[in-house]
Formats: C-alpha cells, structure tokens, sequence
C-alpha cells in the first residue's frame, strides 16, 4: 500500500503543478492588458463633441455642431455674400456648413464652410455660372454683369463691333486700319492695309502723288499737260516732262514712262536735241528756219 501512497504524492505534484503553471498563464494574461488607454493622454469624445481647446482638464468642451466649429475644430461657417448655418448630420454623429447664396453668388469651389465666394456677375473665370470661364478672344478676358468681354485688346487688334471680341486685325482690314473706323479711301484704285497704314493701288492713269491716299486715295491723274503744255506727271507721281521750243508732249509715251516731244507741224530739229536730257536752255527744242 505503500506503492499507493507514493503514487498519489506524484499524482498530487502533477496537480500542484498543473495549478502553478495556470496561475503564471493568469498573471502573464493580466500583464499583456494593464494600463492600455485607446484614446491616449487625450480625452476620448463622444459623437459631436470635440477637445478644441486641447486642454485634458476639461475634457470634450466643445459642441461640435455650431456655426465656429462645425464637424470639426476650427471649421467656421462663414459667407460673405449670403448666410451659412451648421446643420447636424443623421443621428447626430457629425455637422456640415450648408450656405445659402444671395443673388449673383454661387459656392464655386465646393468649399462649403467659405459659403458663397464667387461673383458669377464680374469673375472672368466662372462668369455667370460656375467653371465658365471668358475666351481671351485676342484680349484681356473680362466678365460684366455676367456676361462675357475684352477689357482690353492685344496689340494690332481691335473691338470694332463692340462685340467683346478683338477679331478685327488693325494692320491688315482697310476699313479699320490702324484704329477701328479708320477707312482707307479707294478713289481710282484699291484700298490695302499695311502694317497699320493705308496704301492704295492706283488704276492706271491715276497716282497718288499729295501721298495722301488714306483720304483721297489715287486723287492725280497722270500724263495730263499743264497750260503751258509740259507735263508735271509724265507716267508717275513728279515725273515731270517739260515743253522745249516747238513741241509738244507725246502723251502716249508718258503712260510708258517715256518722256518725248515732237516738234509742232512746220517746225524742225535740226539740233537732234528736243529730246536730249542734257540740253538746257532757249536753243532745245524745234525750229522753223530751215536747217543749215
């Protein structure tokens, strides 16, 4: 019997142990817990609450469904041009900033706590509804009472329909050349702009020799002689063809260019000089004395 009593004493160590071992696996348990604070050194708010003055004393101090601290801390509703009040969601959980706009004013960039910051009557980028932006149409891009315009055009155009547009180019229409309105005349030719600047393309027999032709355009007619029967415009503008001694001015060949005199009838050259660029005087020209 004795076996028996030795046989329990090691049944009994093995329970005494098994009993130890439980009683290390329960503080082992305990320990992996102990001090374990989800929300930190920070005071852990309920819904709609907030610590915004970051004070742990006082706890969740702040509502966080008024119009100064709306859903969060620091988020104001404000609106310049309207009202904006801070609606609660469902169930009480968060707040939004909800604006409502005075006339001409809309909440453009989706920031709902700013309320209605765009002027949909003067802003060139969202003029007269929201992300409509003005075309620069060759200016300054510029919304007026929600409409869109130039303020002011790039250089060498002009608003001349006072469309908004700058489309008329000042440098090459003759009807708005170098300004808008300023018309180049086309009397006896055509009218171009140049750079800004009249240039008319006389018809032939007409110059523009007072160079005048934004005004009057082609206003001289050429190869015409004057009372004494020279030629002041013999082919161009100043190219002047004079009368010598006895002659007259071939008209047809000033509208070559040419400036040639022929002796009236009954009188001769007999120098060869009617025409010869070099004589100069009384004795150029045609005679009526028989030549030696």
């Amino acid at each position: 019997m004795q076996l028996s009593a030795g046989a329990a004493g090691i049944a009994g160590n093995a329970s005494g142990g098994a009993a130890s071992g439980a009683t290390s696996s329960g503080s082992a348990a305990g320990n992996s817990t102990a001090g374990f604070d989800p929300c930190g050194a920070a005071p852990c708010c309920g819904p709609s609450r907030g610590d915004c003055n970051q004070l742990n004393d006082d706890g969740c101090e702040t509502s966080l469904t008024t119009d100064g601290n709306c859903g969060a801390c620091g988020v104001a509703c404000t609106n310049e041009h309207g009202t904006n009040v801070c609606v609660p969601d469902a169930f009480a959980l968060s707040a939004h900033c909800e604006p409502s706009c005075a006339a001409g004013f809309r909440d453009c960039d989706a920031r709902a706590s700013n309320g209605c910051e765009t002027d949909l009557n003067g802003d060139a980028l969202n003029c007269g509804a929201c992300g409509h932006a003005c075309p620069a149409n060759g200016g300054k891009p510029v919304c007026v009472a929600g409409a869109c315009g130039v303020s002011s055009c790039n250089f060498g155009f002009g608003d001349c329909s006072n469309q908004g547009t700058c489309n008329y180019d000042l440098a090459t229409d003759p009807l708005n050349c170098g300004q808008c309105g300023y018309v180049c005349s086309s009397a006896h030719g055509k009218a171009r702009c140049n750079a800004g600047t009249c240039v008319t393309d006389c018809e032939a027999g007409y110059g523009d020799c007072n160079a005048d032709g934004a005004n009057d355009g082609c206003e001289t007619r050429l190869n015409q002689p004057d009372s004494g029967g020279s030629v002041p415009n013999c082919g161009a503008c100043g190219a002047v063809c004079q009368r010598r001694a006895f002659t007259s001015i071939d008209l047809q060949q000033c509208a070559q260019g040419v400036c040639e005199r022929d002796c009236i009838d009954g009188a001769h050259d007999c120098g060869n000089n009617r025409n010869d660029p070099g004589c100069s005087g009384s004795t150029c020209g045609c005679e009526f004395d028989p030549c030696q």
